[in-house]
């Protein structure tokens, strides 16, 4: 196993060998980093080596903790390995750093939902769709947790802004989270009620 060693006054991040030895190939310019960084936790998530992905991450942080990507990339990988607790947590950092980081607070309230909290979820999903300018994604979001509240007038209006986005493609970032399936956005995009809608 690799261990990555960053200095943050440094001009380069060397990632040494499992003998401490640099290797070569792996020595990256500084302005590089964040997308190298992105590139080697994916291929780790590839290899399914979630733990080492988190902890490269957090080695990451602890020398740039302002940046929020990578925040929302930790959150999302500790999501999907099932961590939801660290995952609010990296979230609420993301967000103490950049209070409108709409990724972030969307993502915070999938988390939140995944809880069973669904009226903080809610307020972060209301607070990121404001901050985001009304992102059709977040409108999403909002409207699944409002079925799933019990809130249909709602979300029956929310469906009917994320339908009104025509048959262009819904562009939702890489790291957001989202409620449902790609089938149930497109139903919403369609404007068809959902499972969690119909009587």
């Amino acid at each position: 196993m690799a261990i990555m060693g960053v200095c943050a006054a440094a001009h380069a991040v060397v990632v040494l060998s499992d003998k401490g030895l640099p290797k070569q190939q792996d020595v990256w310019d500084r302005t590089d980093l964040p997308a190298k960084m992105k590139e080697r936790v994916s291929d780790m998530l590839g290899d399914r080596r979630h733990q080492e992905a988190i902890q490269t991450l957090r080695n990451y942080l602890r020398y740039y903790p302002q940046n929020g990507d990578m925040r929302r990339l930790l959150g999302k990988v500790l999501f999907d390995s099932g961590r939801y607790d660290e995952a609010r947590n990296a979230y609420y950092a993301a967000l103490l750093n950049d209070p409108e980081d709409f990724v972030a607070r969307n993502n915070m309230g999938v988390v939140l939902m995944k809880q069973g909290r669904g009226e903080d979820a809610l307020r972060e999903f209301k607070d990121a769709f404001d901050a985001s300018g009304q992102e059709a994604f977040i409108a999403a979001n909002l409207a699944i947790c409002h079925e799933r509240t019990g809130n249909s007038a709602e979300a029956a209006s929310l469906r009917d802004m994320v339908s009104e986005g025509g048959s262009g493609e819904l562009t939702i970032p890489e790291d957001a989270l989202m409620l449902a399936d790609a089938e149930t956005v497109r139903k919403l995009r369609a404007g068809k009620k959902t499972a969690a809608e119909r009587p």
